[in-house]
């Protein structure tokens, strides 16, 4: 028997109380929260693959429309995504946050509360599931997804056609940084791993326009408040991304819901710096993954999933609305793309 590539659970358990204990000062990270997904990361491999394709066959509908590309609906959330990308078991686990609250990837579950009249913006739209099920179920009123892959975003323009929410949902090819300026991109097989690398691009390099949403936000005369949200996934420039937007945060105090995964200091450096710029907020850390190759002895470790950061409701309405937002009239939405 060979133990390559196999789970230890006493080490794995052992991580997940280590990670509690050492977030449980933040109040952030209750115990239960630490555990909601302990099958995924706990349980052997094979049993976890084999249960993702179960559920995702009974979740979705897929057919390949295109070499590695496969339009996707997704029963429960009632919404149609291209998939860019390997089609394996392992999908479901992209799809499964979108569709399941006890998921701890799920962006909108408490402390995060949105309106029909929300603005989102979507900081790593990828495929844009998330961005046409807020749409479409009627949680927010408008969107602006981030997608520095024009491949990309091309796909997910004509998801928000397909879902109906085009007039709602505006698209920029664009990254999202800490500052303003250009930045080398590096795109990979699959959407979830392309990534920013640090540095400036030299001639001849990959390169994308970047912006921090501060001055994204400025120019066009956008003010965020409790109600609006800033969701994050952006494969470990989470950190810098919220870095570019201390102004929003610090006047508007906008909801935040970024993930914590990719980078193994994150869960506390995104909390230390989210409550230093924004004291009304409360907080919540939820889940742990398994992040890297998995060994029996070393490899992989468990990191939280995601963080969360709202003003209570029942204190948003001592935050006084903005003025009226410049993002675009119905109907400019994804039919004109933006890359400029």
């Amino acid at each position: 028997m060979t133990l390559a590539g196999k789970k230890n659970p006493v080490r794995l358990l052992g991580q997940a109380l280590g990670c509690w204990w050492a977030l449980r000062r933040t109040g952030a990270f209750e115990w239960h929260d630490a555990w909601m997904n302990w099958r995924h990361w706990l349980l052997p491999g094979r049993i976890t693959y084999r249960a993702a394709g179960v559920a995702l066959a009974r979740a979705v509908e897929a057919t390949e429309v295109e070499a590695g590309i496969h339009r996707v609906t997704v029963r429960p959330a009632g919404v149609t995504v291209f998939w860019l990308g390997p089609w394996t078991p392992n999908v479901y686990h992209a799809i499964a946050q979108e569709i399941d609250p006890r998921h701890p990837h799920c962006y909108t579950t408490p402390p995060v509360v949105l309106r029909p009249e929300s603005l989102v913006l979507d900081v790593g739209a990828c495929e844009g599931l998330f961005a046409c099920r807020v749409l479409r179920q009627g949680l927010a009123g408008r969107v602006i997804a981030f997608e520095p892959s024009a491949r990309t975003a091309r796909y997910l323009a004509e998801a928000a056609r397909v879902n109906g929410v085009d007039d709602r949902l505006a698209v920029e090819v664009k990254a999202v940084t800490a500052k303003s300026g250009r930045v080398r991109f590096v795109e990979g097989a699959a959407p979830e791993a392309n990534r920013i690398e640090a540095g400036f691009p030299e001639v001849g390099e990959a390169s994308v326009e970047a912006v921090a949403l501060d001055d994204y936000c400025d120019a066009r005369g956008i003010r965020l408040g409790p109600w609006d949200l800033i969701k994050i996934d952006a494969e470990g420039a989470d950190l810098d991304v919220l870095r570019g937007a201390e102004r929003l945060l610090r006047e508007g105090a906008p909801q935040v819901a970024v993930t914590t995964y990719h980078v193994e200091s994150h869960a506390r450096e995104i909390w230390e710096f989210l409550r230093s710029v924004q004291p009304a907020y409360k907080f919540r850390i939820k889940g742990l993954w398994l992040f890297g190759t998995v060994r029996f002895f070393g490899g992989a470790r468990l990191r939280p999933v995601l963080l969360q950061a709202a003003v209570p409701v029942e204190q948003r309405a001592e935050w006084a609305p903005g003025p009226a937002r410049s993002v675009g009239r119905p109907g400019e939405g994804v039919r004109s793309i933006r890359t400029g």
